[in-house]
């Protein structure tokens, strides 16, 4: 029993200094209580002094003040705990919605990374596609360069060939009028069997020629023959023609009288072949008034001399021409 009110103003002690230590700020002591716990402890007798009474007293209002204020604080203690509570929720419901966000930023991040990361490896390659592109292009440049500098040179040596042919041109022209081209003629004879072909030493002169066997025919008869064998008396119309084959008669045909294709007609002298009026004449000693047919008379080295065109007893063959056109 006196241990449990021992314990009990120890307490009632206890609170009436701190109750007094909070109002005035300062520590104070008990002396009443100290008084009687002093006797408690050294095992005296005690009464409570009326002091003590009006102490318990203050100290009963005093606890039923605490346990309203404590009832007041557990109160608020227990609507903070609920705010609390609430606001612990939102927080985590905010935590959580910030983590799934939070989540997805890092999806959308690794996403992006990962399309980044492509990008780049596509940009790489059209660099290195670029790169080749433009290599490509300087070698297509350096190409371009080089035909470019092929055609001025094409065109140029083009120039010189025209100019070289235009020069060959004109000098196979002028050429033409000194020395014609005798290769067609010379072709038409080669396929003649009953011709040959003779030029002079410079080439300005060609005769395809034939020589009748037979040496005792008029100038109807000769005429005949040489149609007969493809062409034509011959017409000896320049020096350099009539001196070429007077050169081959003489060598091969000493001793006969050889008609050519000179004729009088309406008094002049034409060619059989051409029909042309002779401006040349190698006569021996000049045409008579009534022979009007031409040989060349081997008792005079072949020069001309005219022969009544019906007379065969002196021995008269052909002399023809192949001609082309």
């Amino acid at each position: 029993m006196i241990s449990r009110a021992f314990s009990a103003l120890t307490v009632l002690c206890l609170y009436a200094v701190v109750t007094e230590a909070f109002q005035n700020r300062r520590s104070v002591s008990c002396p009443v209580c100290s008084e009687i716990l002093a006797n408690i402890a050294s095992g005296k007798a005690y009464h409570l002094s009326y002091k003590c009474k009006c102490v318990v007293r203050d100290l009963k209002m005093s606890m039923a003040q605490l346990q309203t204020a404590n009832s007041n604080l557990k109160g608020q203690v227990t609507g903070l705990t609920a705010h609390l509570g609430t606001t612990q929720s939102e927080l985590d419901a905010t935590r959580s919605q910030l983590n799934a966000t939070q989540s997805q930023l890092d999806t959308s991040q690794s996403q992006m990374n990962a399309t980044q990361s492509q990008l780049n490896a596509t940009q790489s390659q059209l660099d290195a596609t670029q790169s080749q592109l433009n290599a490509t292009q300087s070698e297509l440049n350096a190409t371009q360069s080089q035909l470019d500098t092929s055609q001025s040179q094409l065109d140029a040596t083009q120039s010189e060939l025209n100019a070289t042919q235009s020069q060959l041109d004109d000098a196979n022209q002028r050429l033409q009028n000194v020395c014609p081209n005798s290769s067609a003629i010379k072709a038409a004879c080669n396929a003649n069997s009953n011709f040959t072909f003779l030029t002079s030493d410079n080439g300005c002169v060609a005769i395809c020629y034939h020589v009748s066997n037979s040496f005792e025919m008029s100038y109807p008869q000769a005429k005949t023959h040489c149609s007969d064998a493809g062409g034509a008396l011959i017409t000896l119309d320049t020096m350099e023609k009539n001196a070429l084959m007077l050169n081959t008669i003489r060598t091969l045909y000493k001793g006969k009288h050889i008609y050519i294709g000179l004729r009088k007609v309406d008094g002049q002298w034409l060619w059989e072949g051409t029909g042309n009026q002779a401006t040349f004449t190698d006569w021996f000693s000049g045409p008579s008034k009534f022979a009007k047919c031409t040989v060349l008379n081997h008792f005079h080295q072949h020069r001309w001399n005219n022969q009544n065109c019906k007379f065969h007893h002196f021995n008269a063959g052909a002399l023809c021409e192949l001609t082309v056109a």
